[in-house]
């Protein structure tokens, strides 16, 4: 799934490395790791959108679109 995908498999080494962490200390460093993760994964778009944003939202748009038509819709423009 997409979600799967940009959250889970994108991201196996720093999963890993976010669960190595040991002792004191380790829970902040486990979650700056985790922010970073989910950053990366499903950004928030900003002002400015980066590369990662545009392709986070690409990636939703073509689900989007995906359900309209498997359910039996369909996508119209509209002019202004």
């Amino acid at each position: 799934s997409f979600a799967m995908e940009r959250v889970v498999e994108q991201h196996l080494a720093e999963w890993s490395q976010a669960f190595s962490y040991v002792g004191r200390g380790s829970s902040y460093e486990r979650a700056q790791e985790l922010r970073e993760i989910y950053g990366e994964a499903a950004p928030v778009p900003g002002i400015e959108l980066s590369a990662v944003a545009s392709e986070f939202l690409d990636g939703v748009r073509k689900l989007v679109v995906q359900a309209i038509r498997r359910g039996g819709g369909d996508l119209v423009l509209q002019d202004e």
